[in-house]
């Protein structure tokens, strides 16, 4: 168990839908879930990563529909995504 907590708690949650999507905070990368890119700007203006979007509007999205934007609707994972730490729970 000791290997899964060590990984869980490296695992950082997407500022979006807060899963635990991502190794590192601020490296780029796009959350599975809720397709929010982690560009590492700052949070209250629109980001451009992420369409324009602040992270307050992305958060409101996801809580509508399940994305961070409506163009991702029907391709979200969250029915089926498992956090990174979180095998064998």
């Amino acid at each position: 168990m000791g290997g899964r907590r060590k990984a869980a708690e490296k695992a950082s949650a997407c500022l979006c839908c807060r899963h635990r999507t991502f190794a590192e905070r601020g490296d780029g990368y796009i959350c599975p879930v809720c397709f929010w890119q982690d560009d590492g700007d700052a949070l209250d203006r629109p980001s451009a990563a992420n369409g324009g979007l602040t992270l307050a509007q992305a958060r409101r999205n996801y809580a509508a529909f399940g994305a961070c934007e409506e163009r991702f609707r029907d391709v979200g994972s969250e029915g089926r995504f498992r956090d990174i730490g979180s095998e064998g729970r």
